[in-house]
């Protein structure tokens, strides 16, 4: 810090050093961050700046308080209780909690989709686990929207100030929740995708085409099991093979026989063991069978990307909203939240100027 500041710059700057000192904003903010629930609500209250006037102090404050005031709705709607929608044990939970938070729980799911909206928007495929996160924030978006706007029809424009200001910061929200191509996307996501597996897992009435093609891999399949499992007991009961069995080699169902009894069976040599002892071989019955089976996954893959393309080019045209409620929104209400929840546990109160 300078000693003998020279100009109106360079003083402000001073103030504002001495004032992050004293208040030692940057433990405060880390504090608060620990309260967020989505990492970009935790990017950016470790990065928060100090409102530079009055206006923009008193603004912070309402949104935050807007968040105390619909926590003490819903407990005047519940009779002093918390959600009855929950169970008693989370209700117990709750209770014990000095800090529980009015959005606590609504943001789970919320990933930090950015880098997937960005790819949508540059036409870069995505996969079926990238789909999985977008489908789970826009739930978790949809989840807090629904509480911050929950009487908004009841009380609507006589919502005190408080309220009002928590809404307008986080109308991108609504926007988003409202929007219909938003919302035709999410129902696109969770017909052809399986939203329950992490990964992702393209479900076969996703198209026609693939349908068709799963229905012919799953008979190919039964098809060749069948076979095999036949020539492998005759080949265990000829002791030409230590036991039936059905191994892969090479991407392709084959047989394990005894090296010096391999040619007791027609085929295809795909592989022999470590030791040498053991000839894994393809059967000459199953060779059609098993290049079709092939084909038939290759089909799949093929189909399988055109899906996921149908469904990044539909992305697209919805990704900048969905990423303005994230990162404006969504990022604001974990925010308000975590400082409401923070002002609980230090039972803070809100400064009058």
């Amino acid at each position: 810090i300078e000693d003998n500041p020279t100009n109106d710059d360079d003083i402000a700057q001073q103030l504002h050093r001495e004032a992050l000192s004293v208040l030692q904003w940057h433990l405060v903010s880390r504090t608060v961050a620990k309260f967020c629930e989505t990492t970009l609500g935790r990017q950016k209250c470790v990065s928060l700046a100090l409102k530079n006037t009055r206006e923009e102090c008193e603004e912070e404050m309402r949104v935050t308080s807007g968040i105390l005031k619909l926590l003490s709705r819903r407990r005047l709607r519940s009779g002093g209780a918390d959600d009855a929608s929950v169970s008693s044990s989370s209700k117990s939970i709750r209770n014990r909690r000095r800090d529980y938070g009015y959005l606590d729980g609504c943001f789970e799911g919320c990933k930090d989709a950015r880098i997937f909206l960005e790819g949508a928007k540059k036409g870069q495929t995505l996969s079926a686990g990238s789909f999985v996160d977008v489908y789970t924030t826009l739930l978790a978006m949809e989840k807090v929207c629904d509480e911050i706007y929950i009487d908004d029809d009841a009380s609507g424009a006589d919502d005190d100030d408080d309220v009002k200001a928590l809404r307008k910061a986080t109308e991108s929200l609504r926007a988003c929740r409202d929007d219909e191509k938003v919302h035709a996307m999410k129902k696109e996501i969770e017909r052809c995708i399986n939203v329950d597996i992490s990964s992702g897992a393209i479900r076969n009435d996703a198209s026609e085409d693939l349908a068709q093609i799963r229905s012919n891999l799953s008979s190919t399949a039964k098809t060749l099991r069948k076979t095999l499992n036949d020539i492998a007991n005759e080949m265990a009961q000829k002791k030409f093979a230590e036991r039936a069995q059905i191994v892969t080699r090479l991407g392709r169902e084959c047989i394990p026989m005894k090296l010096g009894s391999a040619g007791q069976l027609k085929g295809i040599v795909l592989a022999t063991s470590d030791s040498g002892a053991t000839v894994f071989k393809e059967p000459e019955e199953v060779i059609a069978l098993n290049n079709f089976l092939s084909e038939l996954k290759e089909l799949e893959e093929m189909e399988i990307e055109v899906i996921l393309k149908r469904l990044t080019s539909e992305l697209k045209e919805v990704a900048d909203v969905i990423q303005e409620a994230l990162e404006v929104g969504m990022t604001t209400a974990d925010l308000a939240n975590a400082k409401a929840r923070h002002a609980k546990w230090m039972s803070g109160l809100r400064p009058v100027f």
